[in-house]
């Protein structure tokens, strides 16, 4: 509890004025666990419903802020979420708008642990924001802000949610202890330099002592620590004799030391030879680091540590084909599992069995259902433009289009109810209704003698001459067919978030979801089963496809081309999401494709599109931002309707001119 003594420690003088009772002085202090107020006769005001306060003239609050003395701020905040704050600008945020004052560009994960605070200002369609050190009690930063620029303190990133979840229960990895043993021989230091020249190369007392000779100062100190240690446990290697999902899950707080080791195990299982490491890391300190499979101009504007990895990749054993065998058994069956299809007992009686676990956890083989939202009561919808940009709840993703453009294009995908929908494209035209979606992997593409994705070009630019309909759509792909709709519960939506968005099995398995969830795995399998047979959701399994290249494709055009392409992309391409507006047609095509491919299928796209009076826009992915995590969670209320609250996006139509970063 904050004492006289923390006044130089976050607190700030004010005048209280209580719901009940006189108008007092005191301190304000912004804590985790919210604002706390101390009047100046020692007491702590207990019931802050309802109580507003003023900021004391000449106070540091009021020098910051600059706030007139008359304003009155509820003491209850709105919200309190802690963040990484930095005093210093380290990041321009160009997914979004300028933040008042420039504070989102403080915002960064280097940052400081800091609480941040918004309040309600009586009488005025602004919040009130302090960002205060967690530990120092420090006021970094005080100021209004507009109140939908809250959100995004507010609303949770995928990437943010994923992170949580991925290191949930995950202990600090002891990889470091081995550098503390004994050195190795110089018989094995001798095979880990083979064909590398290391000048005065000694043996020293410890395992640090001799290996850090090895790694080029080049890398930074965590990843030199961290690659020393794979090298000691080098001279130790087997196959682990764990479940391979604990084996997996093992060292995940040392991500290079994990990958490293992940990797090498996969050349042991394989009887393979593993890449000469010493060799690779030495290349890549001196530049000569070339990559088969990415352009040569990309790979330089990778660190060294990224070039290493994506050589090793490339000689490492590719393990993808083998899940893809899987994947398609899972699919041809179309029922739902929440767990590896290879099982614990099965991978302690057989090295095959185990390999074959192993490969499933380590590629990430994942269950998705893409949902019908009508069948729920919603409305997808999709804006095209360059304004609009903040995050508000009906958003599921947004992303930047193109590079280096002075004015470049954003894309938001939404989902919400009719009416809301209806009140939307009134003031905000450009927000179109998307008749038909659909999200597509095409693990059959993968060639496992090549190590690559294929792309069907040729069927891709046969197909803007073809014909096809929304309906055809969704006789093949599935989709919402116009019958009734099916209200769902608080737990129902929670099992509709996760499977939206998708989860990988390993940690489906082990419940990591469940945990985060609070929801157990009987019951996420029972509602998956459930849904599926009502049709709210069309079943996937997959993996993420890697070394591919993000494109959006914004095509116009007669509705049976626009259809027969949309087609095209969701079947022969390695992922695509396809959405159909203006009666169908338009198409919004987000896709991912081969990098050797990506110029070819452009240019001959944009030649097919002429001759066939087809209108495109092509543009890459530069910049994305996930918010599907707990999207139906958000959007339903208590009484089991949904949310049709759209003035977080409605707000931003008019930006105030005054609004700019520092």
């Amino acid at each position: 509890m904050p004492t006289s003594s923390d006044k130089n420690m976050g607190g700030s003088p004010i005048i209280i004025h209580p719901r009940k009772g006189d108008t007092n002085q005191g301190m304000l202090y912004y804590r985790s666990e919210g604002p706390v107020v101390v009047l100046n006769n020692g007491d702590v005001l207990d019931d802050i419903d309802g109580a507003t306060f003023s900021v004391s003239e000449g106070s540091r609050l009021a020098q910051m802020t600059k706030i007139d003395p008359g304003s009155r701020i509820l003491v209850k905040p709105e919200i309190i979420v802690e963040l990484n704050y930095s005093p210093t600008r380290t990041s321009d945020f160009q997914m979004y708008p300028p933040s008042t004052g420039g504070w989102l560009t403080h915002v960064v994960e280097s940052g400081t642990k800091s609480v941040f605070t918004i309040q309600r200002i009586i009488g005025k369609n602004k919040s009130f924001l302090t960002i205060v050190g967690k530990t120092s009690m420090e006021m970094f930063h005080a100021g209004f802000i507009q109140p939908y620029e809250s959100s995004i303190i507010s609303m949770d990133p995928d990437w943010d949610v994923l992170n949580e979840i991925y290191y949930a229960d995950v202990s600090e990895s002891d990889v470091f202890s081995t550098l503390k043993e004994k050195s190795l021989p110089w018989s094995t230091l001798a095979k880990l330099v083979e064909g590398v020249t290391i000048p005065d190369l000694t043996i020293g007392k410890t395992m640090e002592e001799t290996l850090v000779q090895l790694v080029p100062e080049s890398f930074s100190p965590n990843v030199r620590k961290q690659i020393m240690a794979f090298l000691a446990w080098l001279d130790r290697a087997e196959i682990p004799k764990e479940d391979p999902i604990d084996f997996v899950m093992k060292h995940r707080s040392a991500s290079v030391y994990d990958s490293l080791v992940r990797n090498h195990v996969q050349c042991m299982l394989d009887n393979v030879e593993p890449p000469p490491y010493i060799r690779i890391l030495h290349m890549a300190d001196r530049g000569q680091i070339e990559l088969a499979q990415r352009p040569q101009l990309e790979a330089a504007e990778q660190d060294s540590w990224t070039l290493v990895l994506l050589k090793l990749h490339e000689l490492f054993p590719d393990w993808t084909g083998r899940v893809v065998e899987d994947i398609t058994s899972l699919q041809n069956k179309g029922k739902i599992i929440t767990e590896l299809p290879v099982s614990r007992d099965e991978a302690i009686t057989s090295r095959k069995a185990w390999s074959t676990r192993f490969a499933m956890a380590n590629e990430g083989l994942t269950i998705r259902g893409y949902i019908s939202k009508e069948s729920i009561g919603l409305i997808p919808a999709i804006y095209v433009g360059s304004a609009h940009r903040w995050p508000h709840k009906h958003l599921v993703w947004s992303a930047r289009l193109g590079y280096g453009t002075e004015k470049p294009q954003y894309i938001q995908i939404m989902v919400m109810p009719k009416s809301a929908l209806e009140r939307v494209s009134r003031i905000i035209p450009t927000v179109r209704l998307v008749i038909w979606d659909m999200a597509s992997v095409n693990v059959l593409l993968y060639n496992d003698r090549e190590r690559k994705w294929n792309l069907r070009t040729s069927l891709i630019i046969k197909s803007l001459e073809r014909k096809r309909s929304v309906k055809q759509l969704t006789n093949e792909f599935g989709g919402w067919k116009g019958k009734k709709t099916y209200p769902l519960s608080q737990k129902q939506v929670k099992v509709l978030d996760l499977i939206s968005w998708g989860m990988t099995l390993g940690d489906l398995e082990t419940e990591r979801y469940a945990r985060y969830y609070g929801i157990d795995n009987l019951t996420i399998k029972q509602e998956l089963d459930n849904m599926h047979k009502q049709g709210i959701f069309a079943l996937q399994y997959f993996l993420i496809p890697e070394k591919l290249r993000s494109l959006c494709i914004i095509a116009k055009g007669q509705s049976e081309n626009i259809c027969s392409m949309s087609r095209a992309f969701l079947k022969h391409t390695p992922s695509t999401q396809v959405r159909i507006t203006d009666g169908g047609t338009s198409c919004v095509i987000v896709s991912r494709v081969p990098e050797d491919e990506y110029y070819n299928l452009i240019t001959k796209l944009i030649d097919a599109a002429n001759d066939t009076g087809i209108s495109l826009k092509i543009a890459p992915i530069s910049a994305y931002a996930g918010y599907r995590n707990n999207l139906y969670s958000r959007l339903l209320k208590d009484d089991g309707s949904w949310d049709d609250d759209v003035s977080g996006l409605l707000s931003q139509v008019r930006l105030p001119s005054k609004s700019t970063e520092e």
